[in-house]
């Protein structure tokens, strides 16, 4: 059993470094994201609910007013300025974060994808990991078909890699 610092925890997630997120009713009736990693809990959050994690340990949630929020590095970022409420839905491990637009049942769904820094292990610096994984993917401007990580591969890694959006790894 998990300890937790707020009463009637729900909509938990885990990643694959075994650390575990959730919401639960804190102090005062509003709504807070726990964090469950190495044995203790912390609160990331308040008012907060909603939270998805992914194996970096960043954690997307929504907010009692229908903004997402980031919480990165120790830092919560809002990444959502609409009219329209929106939710956090899902984030992978290269920080691309799908949202959820409301009204409901006819919202629409959001993508933000992950600026193309050069950053191929998505560890937020660009150091010399990353260069071995960009020769591997430099094919030059004829589009030659690109690396991939794992043969099961189905989304191209080396897309990140593209700075210039051509198509292609180079340096130009």
């Amino acid at each position: 059993v998990l300890p937790r610092l707020g009463d009637y925890p729900q909509g938990p997630d885990v990643n694959n470094v075994n650390e575990v997120v959730w919401d639960s009713l804190g102090y005062g009736n509003e709504y807070m994201i726990e964090r469950w990693r190495d044995g203790v809990v912390e609160q990331i959050a308040k008012p907060a609910l909603l939270p998805l994690i992914d194996d970096f340990g960043r954690i997307v949630f929504s907010t009692t007013t229908g903004q997402a929020y980031l919480y990165a590095d120790g830092k919560i970022t809002q990444i959502t300025f609409e009219d329209e409420p929106t939710a956090a839905h899902a984030i992978n491990e290269a920080g691309e974060i799908v949202l959820r637009q409301r009204p409901f049942p006819f919202g629409q769904l959001l993508i933000m994808r992950r600026a193309r820094t050069g950053d191929a292990d998505w560890n937020n610096r660009v150091e010399l990991a990353d260069h071995a994984v960009f020769t591997a993917c430099m094919n030059g401007p004829d589009g030659v078909e690109r690396f991939r990580l794992f043969p099961t591969d189905t989304l191209c890694e080396c897309r990140f890699l593209d700075l210039d959006y051509d198509n292609d790894v180079d340096l130009k």
